[in-house]
């Protein structure tokens, strides 16, 4: 009987002990700090939260561990979220600025942070890019769906397969465009639509190549254009250098007799001419460019000879420069000069700039001349 009594006795008091510990266990999980501090995450009171953390877990390194690791989980679970669509940007965002604001595991919430910022933009990239090919705005289209990344799997594969059928037919069609513009010789509208195109698509071969074909079209008419722009300038000068010559006034007393260059100059205009200033070159007997220096002259030889001429009286149609000129030093080595004028005097005190004499130095300045003849006059 006693027997009986001490097993009933031990059996309640084991069962006392039981429930102890499990009231002890559920106060420790169930209302301890750390789920204080749990809860207060998931209503996304981090001010309470890191008030918990302060006050109650710091210092433990057991509690500080295991708040760490919820704030780990919060940031998994914010992630998943997000990456199965059930969570907002918005969100997503404000949970993780919350968790890195603890202080506690900054750098995994600002990675998280930069992870899911790159997946947000790569979605918007994409329903961007869907909305532009529905527009036909293909260039649009391609900047659009190149910014999808391959984390961003519900998405990436589908723009990988827009992406290759919409930069066949835009280049399809920059292409066609360039190629009506040509038709009309407008070749530097045409490199403007492929340079366009080239910024999205740099190394695609057939703009490459096409922008390589317009670019040479395009510099043959520019140069077309010049050379008529030239022509044009010629034919406008209001004077004229009909003749360039090298006079050999004597063969032995050069100093005595210098060399003169003697220019035959017309008056194309319907004015009387004052004064006019020319620019002189000379070429040696194989056509290269050799310096002059005038007679006397104190100043270095140069490749442009200036040559002023005044009081003048050029008649309109009338040619002025026989039996006079410029003379040059002594033991040089020209054979042949050409000459241009630069600019002109008027009576009525009008000056003219000849707009052709810029092309004239450009084209014979220190420039070969193969097609030059001896012009020199004994």
């Amino acid at each position: 009987m006693n027997s009986k009594k001490r097993n009933v006795v031990i059996t309640t008091g084991g069962i006392a002990a039981v429930i102890v510990i499990v009231i002890a266990v559920v106060m420790k999980l169930g209302g301890g700090p750390l789920k204080q501090f749990e809860q207060a995450l998931e209503k996304q009171d981090f001010i309470a939260a890191m008030q918990v953390y302060e006050e109650k877990l710091k210092g433990d390194s057991k509690q500080e561990a295991a708040a760490k690791q919820v704030l780990q989980q919060q940031i998994k679970q914010v992630k998943t979220q997000f990456l199965n669509s059930s969570m907002s940007f918005e969100e997503v965002t404000s949970r993780l600025e919350g968790i890195q604001k603890s202080g506690l595991v900054a750098s995994e919430a600002k990675e998280a942070l930069e992870q899911m910022g790159l997946l947000h933009e790569s979605r918007e990239a994409f329903l961007a890019g869907e909305q532009h090919i529905n527009k036909e705005q293909w260039q649009e289209a391609l900047i659009a769906l190149q910014k999808v990344i391959a984390a961003d799997r519900t998405n990436y594969e589908q723009a990988q397969m827009w992406l290759t059928e919409t930069r066949e037919t835009y280049v399809a069609k920059v292409l066609a465009d360039a190629e009506q513009l040509g038709q009309t010789e407008q070749y530097s509208e045409a490199l403007q639509h492929i340079a366009e195109a080239l910024k999205v698509l740099a190394e695609e071969e057939k703009l490459v190549a096409a922008q390589q074909s317009y670019t040479e079209k395009w510099q043959a008419q520019q140069e077309q254009a010049k050379l008529a722009q030239i022509e044009t300038a010629k034919q406008a000068q209001l004077l004229s250098v009909e003749e360039a010559i090298l006079v050999a006034q004597n063969t032995e007393f050069k100093m005595l007799y210098p060399d003169m260059i003697e220019l035959q100059v017309k008056n194309n205009s319907e004015q009387s001419v004052k004064n006019f200033k020319v620019g002189i070159v000379a070429y040696d007997e194989n056509g290269y460019p050799v310096t002059i220096k005038g007679h006397l002259s104190l100043e270095d030889a140069s490749y442009v000879l200036g040559g002023q001429a005044n009081n003048v009286n050029l008649m309109p149609g009338k040619v002025y420069g026989e039996n006079k000129g410029w003379a040059v030093h002594e033991g040089h080595n020209i054979a042949t000069v050409l000459a241009c004028v630069e600019s002109a005097e008027f009576y009525d005190g009008t000056v003219w700039e000849n707009e052709y004499y810029d092309h004239w130095l450009e084209t014979y300045k220190e420039q070969p001349q193969t097609n030059v003849v001896n012009q020199t006059k004994e």
